[in-house]
Parts: structure tokens; sequence; C-alpha cells
């Protein structure tokens, strides 16, 4: 295990929803941006930044000890942010269970000595980034995610971009 690492804590869609995103993904006109591979389509939960192995072990134990039911995610809306580029898939009504494992997975983090982004969380999925001007967007059919588990991931960066590595998954309603 390396000295430190940069991770986060995902919600990694199944194969079936990730068909179904990607499937949408590819309806949309040609964008002018960088498009995300369909393995690495997630939806963040806590960015962690650069992570010790100390602090990674204790956040894994926390992790574990997380009591969170399954639920559904309906991801039915769309959207650009300017500011950054990121053509996005969101909840339009984010489940109290996404909102409780998020803000758990954050308190943990913090007592782990990491810093953490205060601002409000805005739970969205990457579709593509740096899209510079905006998009058409086309109507969204909902796509119905069961979230059955959340994973710890490895941000490696390379030329190409980000790569991604699933290190840890914990099944939720354990």
């Amino acid at each position: 295990m390396p000295a430190s690492e940069r991770l986060f804590f995902a919600l990694w869609p199944s194969v079936a929803v990730r068909k179904q995103i990607a499937g949408y993904r590819n309806t949309l006109p040609e964008q002018r941006g960088r498009r995300l591979a369909d393995a690495d389509l997630h939806l963040t939960l806590v960015f962690l930044g650069k992570v010790g192995a100390d602090q990674r072990a204790m956040l894994t134990m926390r992790a574990a000890s997380l009591d969170v039911r399954p639920f559904t995610l309906m991801l039915d809306r769309c959207g650009w942010w300017p500011h950054n580029g990121v053509l996005w898939l969101a909840p339009a009504m984010i489940p109290e269970a996404l909102r409780g494992l998020q803000k758990e997975l954050t308190v943990y983090s913090g007592e782990c000595g990491l810093e953490i982004d205060a601002r409000d969380y805005s739970p969205h999925l990457s579709l593509y980034r740096d899209v510079k001007r905006a998009p058409e967007i086309l109507p969204l059919p909902a796509i119905r995610w069961p979230v059955k588990d959340f994973t710890l991931v490895r941000s490696d960066t390379r030329p190409d971009g980000a790569h991604y590595t699933v290190l840890q998954r914990w099944r939720l309603g354990n």
C-alpha cells in the first residue's frame, strides 16, 4: 500500500444500471468535452483527497460499522454546470438514506483527520467533463438505481485523465 492515496467514497452502479446510463449518454449529441469511460461512471459520496495508510484503515473500519438500509435512487435530471463544464445526471429527490450515508461518511472522514468539503452535498453522476458550451440536453427517461452497497475508490491521475479502482465495497443493510 502506498504512503498516501487519493481516495473517495462512491456509489458504483451495477452493470445493468451502467448500461442504462451509458445508453442515455449515447443518445446525446456529441460533446466537446471529456467523456467518462463507462467503467468509471459513479456517484461520489465524499471526496477524501490524499489519505494515509493509517487513515485508510480507520475509514474502512468505520465504514464497515454503518447501518444504512438499501434504497432506490432515481436519476431523472440531466444538466450542465458552466463553471466546471460537467454534464451530469442527478436525482430530483434525494433519498434520506443517501443523505444519511453521505453525512455519516463525512463525519467519519473528519474524525480521521481529513478536511472534507463543507459545501452542501449535491449528488450527481458526471457524464462528461470540460464541456465548454451549453449542450443540447434530451429528455431523460428515469433511470432506477437500486443501491445495495457503497465503495472506497482510488483515483490515479494519468496524462489521459483520472483512472479509478474500486478498493473495497460494503453492502448496505448488514
